[in-house]
């Protein structure tokens, strides 16, 4: 119904009608809301569950599925690094981790044409995407997952994406351009985004101390 609780409080009184306490309302809708569409939170066990009953490509241009995840356990991250004389100085590193891009056969479509950032730019700058990611961090190893979704999974619906002429239009985060030339190899052009070019140009200004040079910078 799109009604906030202290609204439905002011509709239960005005109806001459049983007014609970704030309190009382928000845990009766709570429980109606986890009846009706199930705990708002679930376990890595469940998530992963969920990506295995949902990774069958559909016959239905339209549905959407998970193209690929990659769930990481806690347990098993510590296992491998005991066996493992790499350093690892991140806590974040030892922590239970997730990934999963959903997507549908028609955002797909869009992939095959280049320039794309999680999705594609057109010749008259309108965006179009061609799915979603989720991931627990933005490190190296989830944007390589992202960039080898696109590359691997096209070739599994016989979708041909023009790599040749592909570029990487990002924000030089360091770990999305690596993780780009790692998956698609390094003779592609990596392009710094113009809007984040341009505000950290004018974050800037105050240092050049003569304003008449601002304009032409």
């Amino acid at each position: 119904m799109k009604i906030k609780p202290i609204r439905l409080l002011e509709i239960l009184e005005k109806k001459g009608l049983h007014v609970p306490k704030k309190q009382q309302l928000s845990s009766y809708l709570i429980s109606l809301r986890k009846k009706y569409y199930g705990a708002s939170t679930i376990s890595l066990d469940e998530l992963e569950a969920w990506c295995q009953r949902n990774s069958l490509i559909p016959d239905d241009d339209e549905k959407p599925w998970v193209l690929k995840y990659q769930i990481e356990y806690e347990d098993e991250i510590n296992k491998d690094d005991d066996n493992d004389n790499g350093d690892h100085n991140d806590d974040d590193d030892n922590k239970n981790k997730f990934r999963f891009f959903v997507t549908t056969r028609r955002l797909l479509f869009n992939a095959r044409s280049p320039c794309f950032i999680i999705g594609t730019t057109d010749m008259i700058t309108q965006f179009h995407p061609f799915g979603f990611i989720v991931c627990s961090n933005e490190k190296q190893n989830d944007f390589e997952f992202i960039f080898s979704c696109l590359r691997d999974d096209l070739l599994n619906l016989n979708l041909q994406m023009n790599e040749q002429e592909l570029i990487l239009i990002a924000d030089d985060a360091e770990v999305i351009n690596n993780a780009f030339l790692k998956v698609f190899g390094t003779d592609h052009n990596v392009v710094m985004c113009w809007f984040h070019m341009r505000k950290n140009v004018e974050k800037n200004l105050y240092l050049v101390e003569d304003k008449a040079l601002h304009g032409g910078i």
